[in-house]
């Protein structure tokens, strides 16, 4: 597999279908990131715990989707050496803690921060749907990325010169999340210790036109919320009591979904939805 030069291939308005890629991490990110590159017709390859590219290759885009670690920035390197080159760029789709791609970029400037948006486990359509925005401090690097999103059909790129900001925002839009769902459990827990009736509840807040409730109570598990709002903790004490309230409710309600209205499927979702 012949990876090119990226750079140059832009500047000349060779077409992004010439490009190829190396998917690194096959989880929920990697495996929809993969999907859409498939569909385009592109060339790539992945890299996960038991596939590993040929030896020699390397590829004009490096599409990180392995989780966050204390040892994100060193594996990042150690990939980066292998399979990129000079011209190469790097898009960084997971969630990061913040000051990790101001960390890559002194070793390998050409580095771009692209957060997905969307509900696990299927992310592919989501990624489809929402805009994505591209942080990187090379103004040349968001242009070849932009162009890029765009032929994959991503909807239009909006791309900032901050990465800090934009690593700190995927972790705040996630954490508000799950600030709602905590109160949704709130809420919840309430109304079983008090008996008060949960449709007439939901009824009165969402009838305030600027606020609502999730269809229903739950604890959260997973690899997405937690994580993401026990690293906006050590900046955001608000985010360490999230995690601790959905422990307790957890140990408490188990894995039982308390239902806002008795007898139904999820009936604010779409009100939900529009929050």
């Amino acid at each position: 597999m012949d990876a090119g030069i990226t750079a140059n291939r832009v500047k000349k308005g060779i077409l992004m279908e010439n490009t190829t890629h190396l998917v690194l991490g096959l989880g929920e990110v990697g495996t929809a990131i993969k999907e859409i590159i498939k569909d385009s017709g592109n060339k790539f390859d992945v890299l996960d715990i038991n596939i590993r590219p040929e030896e020699g290759l390397s590829f004009d885009f490096l599409h990180i989707c392995y989780p966050d670690s204390v040892d994100f920035t060193k594996i990042t390197q150690e990939y980066t050496d292998r399979y990129a080159t000079s011209e190469s760029i790097i898009i960084i789709h997971s969630t990061i803690n913040p000051g990790s791609t101001q960390e890559i970029s002194n070793f390998f400037p050409r580095v771009a921060y692209s957060p997905i948006r969307g509900t696990h486990p299927n992310l592919k359509p989501y990624i489809l749907h929402f805009q994505k925005f591209v942080a990187t401090t090379d103004p040349s690097v968001g242009e070849e990325v932009s162009k890029l999103f765009e032929y994959f059909k991503i909807p239009v790129t909006l791309v900032v010169e901050d990465p800090k900001s934009l690593e700190f925002a995927k972790n705040l839009n996630t954490t508000f999340y799950m600030h709602l769902i905590v109160f949704t459990q709130a809420v919840a827990k309430l109304a079983r210790e008090q008996d008060l009736n949960l449709d007439t509840i939901t009824k009165f807040i969402e009838s305030t036109g600027d606020r609502c409730l999730l269809p229903y109570a739950q604890a959260v598990g997973g690899h997405c919320l937690i994580p993401n709002a026990k690293t906006l903790s050590q900046y955001v004490p608000l985010a360490a009591y999230l995690v601790e309230h959905n422990e307790k409710f957890a140990t408490e309600f188990k894995k039982e979904k308390i239902r806002f209205k008795e007898g139904s499927k999820d009936p604010y979702f779409p009100k939900w939805k529009r929050c």
